[in-house]
């Protein structure tokens, strides 16, 4: 009988539920304690909230327009244990399973309710694009390492491949939507974290590959300001990722053609209302996996909105931020192969 006191105790102080009130609802998360101990593989404590919607579910009419805010939690509450699904890619081992109904973030506090602010870190996950999700980032090693240390981290996702960059840049098919997904995400960041005891005037963005060029298309972007402090660039910038060695536009047409026996005449008669008419009620089923293995396919373009002109010129007027640049180790590394 002491044995499981003992063991219930440990539960109770490991899976404790924490609520935060917020404009929005309630949102219900848990606490863990991995100890103190620093030598273990695992340590810190901190209060996880996952599966926070941050916008209405991009599907239906919304598939391939911009994310819409959300003006309160469905039934006026969050209560999540895991990760929700991922935006919909490539089938993979790490990102499953996936929906179109993916636009939410998870927050991992030192405490949640806390009278003291703590400084916040966003990681938007790389993927070239088309794939990544939060769930391979778990919390342990978040809590571990920057939790553990006072800091918030929140971990967010966005539309990919045809949802997030398909476009024809035109209103039917706007250009960047997973960006606009990324800034919503953070304008979420700036109305709600402090409720989860972080600090909205000390936000860094920051990520790897993909995540890396998010991090610095938003230093650039006018509907990217006020929105965080600082950026962390790791594998990738700005300069990398418009147009790449097969353009978002080209590959858009191409996906067009493929998809809906769209013609050439087609895409040069914009005949747009008939490509619309094709993706309506598409299973997504069948462009989950046309993007798999693809590097530098997926890319923002130049758009009168997010990037309104080109990285050089828009340089300009760029704020001047504290900003960290650098390289992943062994990046690249999973596309080589053994001789």
């Amino acid at each position: 009988m002491r044995i499981l006191l003992v063991v219930f105790l440990l539960s109770a102080q490991i899976w404790a539920q924490v609520t935060v009130q917020t404009p929005l609802g309630s949102v219900t998360g848990f606490h863990v304690d991995y100890g103190t101990n620093q030598s273990a593989l695992w340590y810190g404590k901190a209060d996880i909230f996952l599966g926070i919607p941050f916008a209405e579910p991009p599907v239906g009419d919304k598939r391939f327009q911009f994310p819409t805010p959300i003006s309160s939690y469905p039934n006026g509450t969050v209560n999540e244990s895991g990760f929700k699904p991922a935006c919909v890619q490539p089938d993979s081992g790490t990102c499953s399973p996936q929906s179109e109904d993916c636009l939410y973030l998870n927050v991992f506090t030192p405490q949640a309710n806390s009278p003291q602010k703590y400084p916040v870190m966003v990681w938007i996950h790389g993927g070239s694009f088309a794939g990544g999700c939060a769930a391979q980032f778990p919390y342990k090693g978040a809590v571990r390492n920057l939790v553990s240390r006072g800091v918030v981290v929140v971990t967010i996702q966005y539309r990919l491949n045809i949802p997030g960059f398909f476009t024809t840049s035109t209103d039917e098919f706007p250009a960047n939507r997973g960006m606009l997904d990324q800034i919503e995400a953070l304008k979420w960041v700036q109305n709600n974290i402090q409720y989860f005891g972080g600090n909205p005037y000390s936000v860094t963005i920051f990520g790897q590959s993909a995540g890396s060029i998010s991090a610095s298309a938003h230093t650039y972007s006018p509907l990217s300001r006020g929105l965080f402090q600082k950026a962390i660039s790791q594998s990738g910038a700005i300069f990398t990722s418009l147009e790449g060695s097969l353009g978002t536009l080209d590959l858009s047409q191409q996906r067009a053609m493929q998809l809906c026996n769209f013609t050439q005449a087609d895409w040069d008669g914009k005949q747009w209302d008939k490509l619309k008419t094709c993706f309506a009620t598409m299973n997504p089923d069948k462009w989950r996996n046309m993007d798999a293995g693809t590097l530098f396919g997926w890319r923002m373009l130049q758009d009168n909105y997010f990037l309104p002109d080109t990285p050089e010129n828009m340089n300009v007027d760029r704020p001047l931020i504290p900003i960290m640049l650098g390289n992943m180790h062994d990046e690249f590394a999973s596309t080589c192969k053994s001789p």
